[in-house]
């Protein structure tokens, strides 16, 4: 009977810690499905970048679209070739948890820029200067990431093998720091980067298979513009070509920059030249966030003697000459030859050209232009 009675207990024993078992796995599972695991720091900084590249080409894409000046022909071409891009499994920027309120800010202002452009509103010069405000902490962004990624012992995969997370940020002032040169080899694997982010293995294959049939669609003239276009933000405003779309310095903002400079004397230029000249370097660095130090400073030193030249000039010259000393300032300020650019072979460039003109959403852009 004692017996009997141990065995009954033992039998409630584990069953009391089968229910208890069962509970606890029933409890972590509920507590999976409305509370999945966070993503790593890797994971949350890779989206990250990924989202503000993404909103980079988004734009750039916008505006090569609205001022290639693209005919009907050309546009129900490209038409199919962006529904297949668009009909693939496309990473997603969702859920995007940002590392601080700065980035925040700066993706909201792309953002509300992107709308803007796709509804061909004007641009106020409130939204200008803040799209210009971030671009410029966006690339002190990189460049902080770039630097880190640098440090002794440093070792990633994926988007953080140059790109080191917030956490390992180097503190303090780093305009006088340096990051690598970047070669055209680099450039190369720089470009397939952060194409692949964008578009997932399958896209890019694609837009790879793509850049023929995309290069065949545009004109000669449209092919040159793509030589020199780069990912641009804000569309200017072009007086001299509006053709070459969002990357001409010949624009009235840029004219009024001499006109300023113009009214000045000798003395007052001295006193206040490096109001003209801060607007520059912000340029040069957002441009190629870690531009050495003698680059940059050669490059200024070109930049000024354009506006030295135009300061010289009497008033019809300068009425003649002005949409020339703004390409003269562009051509100062180019830093393709830097970045590897300049040493992109013709398939990489037809590439680049697909990328922009097959980006996600183009589908309606060239529905709407017809």
């Amino acid at each position: 009977l004692r017996r009997k009675n141990q065995w009954h207990l033992g039998m409630k024993k584990i069953k009391i810690l089968a229910v208890l078992s069962f509970s606890l796995l029933l409890l972590c599972c509920i507590s999976f499905t409305f509370h999945p695991p966070k993503k790593t720091i890797s994971e949350d900084w890779e989206t990250q970048l990924n989202y503000l590249n993404y909103l980079i080409i988004r734009a750039s894409s916008i505006n090569i679209i609205h001022g290639l000046y693209l005919n009907d022909e050309q546009e129900k071409k490209l038409l199919p070739l962006s529904r297949q891009i668009e009909n693939i499994d496309i990473p997603k920027h969702t859920g995007i948890n940002y590392y601080n309120d700065d980035l925040k800010n700066i993706c909201q202002t792309y953002e509300k820029l992107i709308e803007l452009l796709l509804s061909k509103q004007p641009l106020s010069d409130s939204i200008k200067a803040a799209v210009n405000t971030c671009r410029e902490q966006h690339a002190e962004i990189i460049k902080r990431s770039l630097l880190a990624a640098q440090g002794q012992g440093y070792q990633a995969e994926g988007c953080l093998k140059c790109h080191a997370p917030p956490s390992l940020f180097p503190k303090g002032n780093i305009s006088g720091k340096d990051t690598k040169p970047i070669t055209s080899c680099d450039r190369k694997e720089i470009d397939l980067a952060h194409v692949k982010g964008l578009f997932g293995e399958a896209g890019t294959l694609l837009l790879w298979d793509l850049r023929n049939e995309v290069d065949n669609i545009l004109t000669n003239e449209q092919l040159y513009i793509f030589n020199s276009f780069r990912c641009c933000l804000i569309p200017q405003e072009d007086v001299a070509d509006p053709g070459i779309f969002g990357q001409s310095f010949v624009t009235n903002e840029w004219i009024e920059f001499f006109r300023k400079a113009r009214t000045l004397n000798n003395n007052e230029w001295n006193d206040y030249k490096d109001l003209f000249l801060i607007p520059l370097r912000d340029i040069l660095e957002a441009k190629l966030p870690g531009i050495k130090k003698n680059d940059k400073k050669r490059m200024m030193h070109s930049a000024e003697a354009v506006i030295t030249d135009a300061r010289n000039m009497d008033e019809i010259d300068f009425e003649l000459q002005k949409e020339n000393l703004c390409v003269r300032l562009s051509e100062a300020l180019n830093v393709d030859i830097l970045n590897g650019e300049a040493n992109r072979q013709s398939d990489e460039r037809k590439f680049i050209a697909a990328m922009f003109l097959l980006f996600p959403g183009s589908s309606d852009l060239l529905n709407n232009e017809q």
